[in-house]
């Protein structure tokens, strides 16, 4: 009886081990952006988009105008990545693009505005 006891205390001690061991707060499961949505001005501007990742992420866009350049650690050791966005001058009316942020078996649409020179 008293190795039963014993035996049943190690079995969920080890449970509990195995369960908090299994979860990870520190960093994200898959992949988080950090807006899903940013407008540009018409003149054409760059900003950075973050994401938090465990693995690096690629980003891709859908419009000609809208370069994504090579995405970078950005702090946090390797689970923030800086995505550098350029959006190029904008004469004509507004326009919007998607741009899909992707990491393993994950992936995440951001929509792109651009305000038009002609509003």
């Amino acid at each position: 009886m008293k190795y039963t006891r014993l035996y049943i205390a190690a079995l969920v001690a080890a449970g509990m081990w195995l369960t908090s061991c299994s979860h990870n707060d520190d960093g994200p499961t898959e992949l988080e952006v950090g807006r899903t949505e940013m407008n540009f001005p018409s003149t054409g501007a760059s900003q950075t988009l973050i994401v938090r990742s465990i693995t690096q992420p690629a980003a891709r866009t859908d419009a000609s105008w809208l370069k994504a350049g090579n995405v970078a650690p950005s702090g946090n050791g390797n689970i923030m990545w800086g995505v550098p966005l350029t959006a190029s001058a904008n004469p004509e009316g507004s326009r919007t693009a998607i741009l899909t942020i992707s990491a393993a078996e994950s992936s995440i649409d951001v929509k792109i505005t651009q305000q038009g020179g002609a509003n």
